[in-house]
């Protein structure tokens, strides 16, 4: 979320009135949009201090950013976290007295949750200081389960508005799916100050391994991955045994489990009419695009019903609006070198008919 520069000022021990909104961790951060370096107003310093990150200088740190702590994503963007109110922030709580708001939406977080007679005490929240007008000041929300994997808000929520992007949804399980995607991009987004845990570490293993058996045994498979980079994959794992756990390693893992989880909630794993194969139901939909027309058998028959297969084979890449990386590569891959061919085989053809009998000497 952007920061406005027009927030109320906050002195002494005046609050300005909160709004909560809850969002998306995929909303929470523009990193990759975000100005670069060169776009900041910076002070540059020309002299470098005798004993420079050698000796301990004085502290002077205040009393605001003693109970901070700032991270460095492995990306290398900063984000904050306080401990003791388990809040975790992009906004730099030592700026625009983002503390004193941050420490008034908790205590209202934990009002709410009273009220609805909610245990909050684990949980982590995100705040984002979204703008302001007046003097009052919107606040940019979630919350963080982690034993149950998912986000969740205090308030009310529409899909169509403060959570665009999840989409209307049939069921508590068809939630959870969109929920759960939600969940690991918020770890993968915030991985320094907390670990994944050992059992999501050994289900990914798994899953792996199993993504891997079913692309190698299966032509349908709806594994996101091909068995060399499942291979990949738990390679690069295994790296990881046995070290000091890490924001690296926290990221990575979290990274991996997004598109998982992604890729199970379009393929309604779990609900009622999964998709279990890449090419399940293709028959039905090759059948609602086909027009019959003489004109166009003609053409095909023509063209050596070259049209007829490109057509059944973008069918099968497209079968349910869902393309699979892999399989369209192949198949572009296919596509240039029958292009390469024809070409070919057309240049020569013309060239023949341009001229055959001077052509023809030039071959003897």
């Amino acid at each position: 979320m952007a920061v406005s520069n027009n927030l109320p000022q906050t002195t002494g021990a005046f609050v300005p009135i909160l709004r909560l909104r809850p969002t998306l961790p995929s909303h929470s951060s523009d990193k990759y949009s975000g100005p670069l370096g060169s776009q900041y107003p910076i002070h540059q310093e020309h002299v470098v201090p005798a004993l420079s990150f050698v000796r301990d200088s004085p502290s002077s740190e205040t009393a605001i950013e003693s109970q901070w702590t700032t991270f460095t994503h492995p990306e290398g963007n900063k984000y904050y976290w306080q401990e003791r109110l388990k809040v975790v922030s992009l906004s730099d709580p030592n700026q625009a007295n983002y503390d004193t708001i941050f420490r008034h939406a908790k205590n209202i977080i934990e009002d709410l949750a009273r009220a609805q007679n909610a245990d909050i005490q684990d949980a982590e929240v995100f705040f984002s200081v979204a703008g302001g007008d007046g003097n009052a000041v919107d606040i940019g929300y979630y919350m963080i389960d982690h034993d149950k994997r998912v986000p969740f808000w205090l308030h009310v929520a529409d899909v169509d508005q403060e959570l665009l992007g999840i989409g209307p949804y049939e069921s508590k399980d068809h939630l959870h799916l969109a929920l759960k995607t939600e969940y690991w991009i918020h770890l993968e987004s915030y991985p320094a100050h907390r670990m994944v845990s050992e059992s999501a570490v050994d289900e990914l293993t798994s899953l792996l391994v199993h993504s891997g058996t079913d692309d190698v045994t299966s032509q349908g498979s709806v594994s996101p991955w091909s068995a060399d980079e499942c291979l990949r994959y738990l390679r690069l794992f295994g790296e990881l045994k046995g070290k000091q756990p890490s924001s690296y390693q926290t990221a990575a893992i979290a990274r991996i489990w997004s598109t998982i989880s992604r890729v199970r909630y379009m393929n309604r794993h779990g609900l009622p009419g999964p998709r279990l194969d890449r090419l399940q139901g293709i028959e039905s939909f090759i059948a609602g695009q086909l027009k019959h027309s003489v004109v166009l058998s003609i053409a095909e028959y023509l063209c050596f019903n070259i049209p007829k297969g490109i057509f059944y084979q973008l069918s099968e890449l497209w079968n349910g609006r869902l393309a699979y990386i892999r399989h369209w590569d192949r198949f572009l891959d296919q596509y240039r070198g029958m292009c390469l061919r024809m070409a070919c085989v057309s240049g020569g053809i013309i060239w023949c008919a341009l001229d055959p009998p001077g052509n023809l000497r030039g071959f003897f």
